[in-house]
């Protein structure tokens, strides 16, 4: 499953040789490097990030800047990077207690940047992804300014109506105001969602049978059937045989 990698680095030349490395690292790695804290928010933002290599020195014009400890402090703040490894990059010696503490890193790197230690870092923190996904994914939702962790392998399907999104769960349904369709499918590491119509978006693993003559879709444990929409008919099913043929 591909895993999607941000990197925050002031300097040209030490991003771009973190980036080639780890693109190496795995075929399914997508690279995102910025130099400034505000596109590294905006594409957190727009996309799930699975690990993120930070430089704690971003202004080294500076004097005592830290300000990559205060995006990392940034990033713990939101609710679906909670438990999202981040790797610092520094130069710095004698922190390491310290940012595992406080900001609860998975590990760092150390300048002048070595390619072995970078390669083990980003293997280590995908094998731990990997078995995270394979025990149990969770996501997390803000409601009333309270954080809600949501099993990804419950999500049966979502509704996004009137600006809400309503996650409907195996025993339960939470509506979240204010949370996109698209935002929320980008955080989930595990399931895939297809859109048979406008507003509604099903989880492949709870489809018990699709009738795409008669256009609809039919949900484990469900005995309302989901209308496949005209215009969403001829991608469904592209998207459906797709996976069908992965999972086999």
């Amino acid at each position: 499953m591909r895993k999607n990698i941000l990197i925050l680095e002031d300097v040209e030349t030490a991003r771009e040789a973190l980036a080639q490395i780890v693109k190496a690292c795995d075929d399914e790695i997508e690279v995102f490097a910025f130099s400034n804290i505000g596109d590294a928010c905006a594409c957190m933002m727009e996309n799930r990030i699975d690990l993120f290599l930070i430089d704690i020195i971003l202004k080294p014009q500076v004097s005592n800047d830290f300000s990559g400890i205060t995006f990392a402090e940034y990033v713990r703040q939101q609710e679906q990077y909670l438990a999202v490894d981040i790797v610092f990059v520094t130069s710095l010696i004698g922190l390491e207690a310290e940012l595992l503490r406080k900001i609860h890193c998975f590990d760092y790197i150390e300048k002048p940047i070595r390619e072995s230690r970078v390669r083990k870092v980003v293997l280590q923190a995908i094998q731990k992804i990997e078995m995270k996904e394979e025990i149990d994914a969770i996501c997390f939702v803000r409601k009333d300014r309270v954080a809600y962790a949501i099993h990804e392998n419950e999500i049966m399907l979502l509704e996004s109506r009137y600006k809400t999104l309503s996650i409907h769960k195996i025993d339960d349904i939470l509506e979240i105001p204010g949370l996109s369709m698209n935002q929320f499918i980008k955080r989930l590491r595990t399931q895939h969602f297809l859109t048979p119509t406008k507003g509604i978006a099903v989880n492949y693993a709870y489809i018990e049978y699709v009738d795409p003559v008669n256009r609809y879709v039919k949900m484990r444990g469900q005995k309302e059937l989901i209308e496949i929409g005209v215009r969403k008919k001829k991608q469904f099913m592209e998207e459906l045989e797709k996976l069908q043929g992965i999972r086999k």
